[in-house]
């Protein structure tokens, strides 16, 4: 029983640092959004007098109904294709023997890897470099 909470203790320790990191910025954002308007509150706190409509506010100058709206039907007609189309390719990329299938497979993992990391091409000075930086300006 002893050596279990010499094991579960540090896990249970940073468990718990994380969700405290996690849940500090939210309860800092609660804490501006209740208080009143043009104010600043100093780090986390109650406020006395809780401005409630402050979230009514936010969704009418920000319209956010016509945004849900069309996050709806885009996501209703998007994902449905989407999983449609996945599925028939999974199922012939992996059941069926397409004709250049493997190729065409590992063509497309090697896409999805080569999209998130920075081209071959690219010096790190280049990426650092501005784009309205040019030599007779710089000199």
């Amino acid at each position: 029983m002893l050596t279990k909470l010499r094991d579960a203790g540090p896990k249970t320790i940073l468990l718990a640092a994380a969700v405290l990191f996690s849940v500090f910025p939210l309860l800092s954002m609660l804490s501006a959004a209740l208080a009143p308007q043009g104010t600043v509150p100093n780090g986390i706190s109650i406020p006395t007098d809780p401005q409630w409509h402050n979230f009514v506010d936010a969704w009418n100058v920000a319209n956010i109904t016509t945004l849900v709206k069309s996050s709806i039907v885009l996501v209703a007609g998007v994902v449905p294709a989407s999983l449609l189309f996945a599925a028939m390719a999974g199922f012939a990329l992996g059941q069926l023997r397409v004709p250049f299938g493997t190729p065409v497979f590992f063509l497309l993992i090697r896409s999805w890897f080569k999209s998130h990391s920075r081209t071959d091409e690219e010096s790190p000075q280049q990426a650092t470099d501005s784009p309205h930086t040019t030599k007779e300006s710089a000199a």
